[in-house]
C-alpha cells in the first residue's frame, strides 16, 4: 500500500508477502519498505518485516471483493485530487 493520490514511492510503503492457497488468500508476513531509492523498479528491495504480526488469512471471495471496492474507490479519489 502506498499513497494513492500521487503514487509517491517516497511515502511509507506497507508490504505484504501474499500466498494464494486456493479458496484462501494468506498474508504470510507484513513489513515496511526500507528501500532508499524511489524508482518503481527497486521498491521492495529492502523490507523490514514485522515479527509480532502473525499471518492473516482471508476468504478469497471476500478478498477479491475488497480489491474491487478499493479499485473503484481509487477512481473517485483520483477525480477528486485532480479537480
Amino acid at each position: 500500500m502506498m499513497c494513492p493520490d500521487d503514487n509517491d514511492f517516497s511515502c511509507t510503503l506497507i508490504v505484504a508477502e501474499i500466498r494464494n492457497c486456493g479458496n484462501t488468500i494468506q498474508w504470510k508476513r507484513i513489513g515496511v519498505d526500507q528501500t532508499k531509492e524511489w524508482e518503481p523498479e527497486v521498491v521492495g528491495a529492502s523490507i523490514g518485516w514485522v515479527d509480532k504480526i502473525e499471518e492473516l488469512n482471508f476468504d478469497k471471495k471476500d478478498y477479491l471483493l475488497m480489491l474491487a471496492n478499493f479499485k473503484d474507490r481509487l477512481v473517485f479519489d483520483e477525480i477528486r485530487i485532480n479537480e
